[in-house]
């Protein structure tokens, strides 16, 4: 996502709708369908699950994305998983090609099999590092909070790679200045490379909300999200 801008010529602000969660760092197509696909064959070799697959709807996946499988019916099932990141993907522009993950199994040849596979879109996680200013910010949606001055509101950091160190902290405000922000709370901590803290669920009046990272040492990973109810 976009850094913190108030610029009249920037991107409007996003809105908070009740229910849906909204990304303060990093982002999530969540207007794309997940990849699907036909499984035609297994095998495996050193735990290295290796499936065949025809892609029939939405977008080649990405290594690191999860996959789900079902249908299989080779040993005994085996290839049948629930969310499994996937190692290595090969499959061409016409969706025909093979992608791999970690499973626990004897080595078998490739054997013709039928199955299904999806991929759910992934998050796509941004930089953090010392330079890492304000997230963008969030608007509340008040028709979606039925008109309410006081909302719950959950943020959460989901961290790919770690900092040495980072505090997280959640704003809000009632004008989209940054000089009127104040900080409410502590979203997520990171000392010694690790997560010490993660996750805040206040009760506030603010229209605006927004995140901002401060005390990073070190590089790392991460997407912040903020949810109303």
């Amino acid at each position: 996502m976009p850094a913190f801008n108030v610029s009249p010529f920037g991107s409007a602000v996003q809105l908070l709708y009740a229910g849906v969660p909204a990304y303060l760092f990093g982002s999530w197509a969540q207007d794309q369908s997940p990849t699907q696909m036909y499984v035609t064959s297994v095998a495996v070799s050193s735990d290295v699950a290796t499936l065949g697959v025809t892609v029939h709807g939405g977008s080649i996946p990405a290594v690191g994305s999860l996959i789900s499988v079902q249908g299989t019916v080779t040993g005994s099932g085996v290839f049948n998983v629930v969310a499994q990141a996937l190692t290595a993907v090969n499959i061409a522009a016409n969706g025909v090609g093979t992608v791999s993950f970690a499973l626990t199994a004897a080595n078998l040849a490739t054997t013709a099999d039928a199955g299904a596979a999806i991929v759910p879109q992934p998050e796509v996680p941004e930089a953090l590092s010392s330079a890492t200013g304000a997230s963008v910010a969030v608007a509340m949606a008040n028709s979606s909070f039925g008109g309410d001055l006081d909302r719950t509101v959950t943020a959460v950091c989901e961290f790919t790679a770690l900092p040495t160190a980072a505090t997280v902290s959640l704003q809000g405000s009632m004008f989209l200045d940054p000089a009127q922000f104040v900080t409410i709370g502590t979203i997520a901590t990171v000392a010694s490379g690790a997560v010490t803290a993660n996750g805040l669920t206040v009760t506030e009046k603010w229209l605006f909300y927004r995140a901002l990272p401060s005390g990073v040492t070190g590089t790392g990973e991460f997407t912040c999200k903020i949810t109303g109810a």
